[in-house]
């Protein structure tokens, strides 16, 4: 049986709460469905899980889910998903009911520059915006000595071929970290993400320094290291610096950046702030007009999930626990929208996706539930039957990719 999701108002802000959160059991019996606005897919232990979502935000199971892929799905383009192994890179033809159907094709990284940093199981990956070109982190951490970056096209027909390497300047005190999956600026031509770092650098202390990665895209589709990449950051409290710990981009040439300020004894303030960063278009350097004094405070920072809107209007960030949804206003400061929404205590989104119609998914690996929400610049709300329970739990450095 269906049911809906209870929620509160609140005056300080568009809330939701949850005392006896019913959700919607997930069965692999599909009802008929108007067509559909977008398609939802789930990694999960018993496969990926794909679902069409109606206008409303329901969501309805696609025929022959759960899917079988090999290896964790990374994302999908026009008619071709494409999933990471170990080594291995899979693609798969998607069907038009949305269902995954055969393997079209697969190439092992291990042939190719960069695999000496290790495999890309786990990695994370990311396609430009034209969708024929791929990138692929390559590290084991913490034994790799190095962390590199694989670039790829995706034909038409679904074929892979390679492209170059770069081993990336994520190296602090000859320890390589692989990336937080990165953005894409919205002309396409840079790359950004952030790389964590928990340790001594220079004369500073112990403590956390997540560090900017900046790519250029070259006009063969493959990714180099930005050598023109600056960033002017906010101006901190005193005593204390900014570092980036989630990054994404909007539609306008803007970022948003989600901070967390660190003095030279480790510590943090306020757990994390959100800064609105500007690009140049020409050399993919960043600058803030952000302050300290108008920078949103998030509620607690531990590798949150972040998700700008297709609009670039709103920017949505798990909270741990909980999720808060913001106003991004491009260069100008970033303004708080619904506060903290709350979804039972210790509850936390590990990833979140936005599609054309207003509709943001969040995905909880812990608790096997994926709520649905209606999100529009004046008003929040759960799509009717979220959330959605798994018999099976969900997992990946992309476990949910919503394709509009």
């Amino acid at each position: 049986m269906t049911k809906v999701f209870g929620y509160s108002i609140l005056i300080v802000g568009l809330a939701l709460a949850s005392t006896r959160p019913a959700f919607t059991q997930i069965t692999d019996t599909p009802a008929k469905t108007p067509v559909p606005v977008a398609h939802v897919y789930i990694q999960t232990k018993a496969g990926v899980m794909a679902f069409a979502t109606a206008a409303n935000g329901t969501l309805t199971p696609v025929p022959g889910s759960p899917f079988k892929v090999s290896g964790q799905m990374e994302d999908i383009r026009g008619k071709v998903l494409v999933s990471v192994g170990t080594t291995n890179l899979h693609s798969y033809q998607m069907e038009a009911n949305g269902g995954i159907g055969k393997q079209l094709s697969e190439i092992d990284t291990a042939s190719y520059g960069g695999s000496e940093c290790g495999g890309t199981s786990g990695q994370g990956s990311i396609f430009d915006h034209t969708g024929k070109y791929l990138y692929v982190q390559l590290d084991a951490f913490p034994d790799s000595e190095c962390s590199s970056w694989q670039s790829y096209t995706l034909e038409p027909d679904g074929a892979m071929k390679f492209l170059g390497d770069i081993v990336s300047n994520n190296i602090v005190d000859g320890i390589a970290y692989g990336s937080f999956i990165p953005t894409v600026s919205s002309n396409d031509k840079f790359v950004y993400g952030s790389f964590p770092y928990w340790g001594q650098s220079s004369s500073l202390t112990w403590g956390y320094r997540p560090y900017f990665l900046a790519f250029t895209k070259t006009s063969s589709g493959d990714l180099k290291i930005n050598e023109s990449f600056e960033h002017a950051d906010p101006p901190p409290y005193e005593g204390y610096t900014y570092y980036p710990v989630q990054v994404q981009a909007d539609p306008f040439g803007h970022l948003a950046v989600l901070e967390v300020g660190t003095s030279s004894t480790g510590g943090n303030i306020f757990g994390g702030q959100l800064a609105s960063y500007t690009i140049d278009p020409s050399t993919g350097a960043i600058s803030s007009t952000s302050t300290g004094a108008d920078m949103p405070t998030v509620l607690n920072i531990d590798d949150n999930a972040m998700k700008m809107s297709p609009s670039g209007k709103l920017l949505a960030v798990a909270a741990d626990p909980g999720l808060e949804i913001y106003h991004f206003n491009g260069a100008a400061p970033i303004t708080t929208f619904s506060g903290w929404m709350s979804f039972g205590s210790n509850f936390q989104f590990d990833q979140l996706a936005w599609d054309n119609d207003n509709h943001l998914y969040g995905l909880s690996y812990s608790a096997k539930l994926l709520h649905v929400l209606t999100v529009t610049p004046t008003n929040i709300s759960e799509a009717p039957g979220s959330p959605y329970s798994f018999p099976s739990s969900p997992y990946g450095a992309t476990g949910l990719i919503v394709i509009p």
